[in-house]
């Protein structure tokens, strides 16, 4: 199934630009480790950096044990397709709860619970 073009663009506008303040809150934490004065203030800071790297783990792993097959791409100025599972899906086309975000000559990069997830496959 593909996703409406009315969801597409919303995700596109919300999704994206809230990756930043999340990554920017992450990197604060970990500097705030380095430069805090007291163990109680880099504790602090090492769990929450922590816990944010746990989830995006944790979203990575569930992809994972999908065991999505990435058999080769199609790159042409009309369209970009990936062979996954043997079913060409087009960019931007979803696939066991994953987008096919981007399509490039030797991998592809899925969208999936919000982490883009880069899939090189066996041919490079």
């Amino acid at each position: 199934t593909k996703l409406q073009s009315e969801r597409l663009e919303t995700l596109a506008l919300l999704y994206t630009p809230g990756r930043y303040p999340l990554h920017a809150l992450q990197m604060g934490s970990a500097y705030l480790v380095q430069m805090a004065p007291a163990s109680t203030i880099i504790n602090c800071a090492m769990l929450q950096a922590a816990d944010q790297l746990l989830q995006r783990s944790e979203v990575v792993r569930e992809f994972l044990a999908k065991q999505i097959s990435v058999e080769g791409t199609v790159v042409s100025p009309v369209g970009s397709y990936g062979i996954i599972d043997g079913n060409l899906i087009p960019e931007g086309g979803q696939i066991r709860d994953a987008l096919l975000d981007e399509v490039f000559r030797d991998r592809v990069i899925f969208l999936y619970h919000g982490e883009l997830i880069e899939h090189k496959f066996g041919r490079f």
